[in-house]
């Protein structure tokens, strides 16, 4: 192989390389780690989702100080994102379930229920 051979293989991998890598972000933009910020009346949590998309199924866990680590499985229809938090809390099952909408860049923003009350969230991206 001739030098400008071996330029343009190297070139050729790269780009087939960062077109995988836009491709993957775009067909699951969700999948990743999110800092929420969740209220309700007075107070406020602060947990972390990491989230694996894949089509419109979405999975994945959730770590907060109150629940510690849950599983969660959601949907995601455009920009509409709905997944819930299968928790236990003092020995009891609490599912929280998030209802909110993607603004397709890097935040989340929505509402929450669980058998407790309700309220709202935001999540950024980390």
């Amino acid at each position: 192989m001739t030098s400008r051979t071996t330029i343009m293989t190297v070139i050729l991998a790269v780009l087939c390389a960062a077109a995988s890598v836009a491709t993957q972000s775009r067909s699951a933009p969700l999948t990743g780690t999110w800092a929420l910020t969740i209220k309700s009346g007075d107070s406020t949590g602060t947990p972390t989702v990491t989230f694996k998309q894949q089509d419109e199924a979405l999975t994945g866990q959730y770590s907060s100080t109150l629940y510690g680590e849950a599983e969660l499985k959601g949907t995601v229809k455009g920009t509409a994102i709905t997944f819930t938090v299968f928790a236990t809390l003092s020995g009891k099952r609490q599912d929280l379930t998030f209802l909110g909408e993607y603004d397709g860049s890097r935040a989340i923003k929505g509402e929450y229920s669980t058998n407790f009350g309700n309220g709202t969230f935001t999540g950024v991206r980390k």
